[in-house]
């Protein structure tokens, strides 16, 4: 439209739950095995020499991923709901969110 480029341009904020669930469904390779257990498999496997050998070994595999956002309250307020409604999803990965209010 303004930049001369082929890409369409998408006004408005973008469909958080779609995303989410888009992200789910190519994460579902990711392990039940949450960021707890994951610590004491470092503390029982650390004979491995390095964290890429671990993840190799398929001893390392957390099940949640991080968002952030950062913007106006009622933005934060959306994506924290679509995580949560999202989070509802079983054998999934779930999210947790962070975020900075300006």
């Amino acid at each position: 439209m303004f930049t001369g480029l082929n890409a369409a341009n998408h006004f408005g904020r973008p469909n958080f739950d779609a995303f989410f669930r888009f992200v789910q469904s190519r994460h579902k390779d990711v392990s039940l095995v949450t960021a707890t257990y994951s610590f004491l498999y470092l503390n029982v496997y650390s004979k491995l020499s390095n964290y890429s050998q671990l993840m190799e070994a398929n001893y390392l595999q957390i099940r949640e991923i991080g968002v952030f956002s950062c913007g106006p309250n009622s933005i934060n307020k959306e994506v924290r709901r679509s995580c949560t409604a999202a989070n509802r999803i079983r054998n999934a990965p779930s999210f947790y969110h962070r975020f900075e209010t300006f």
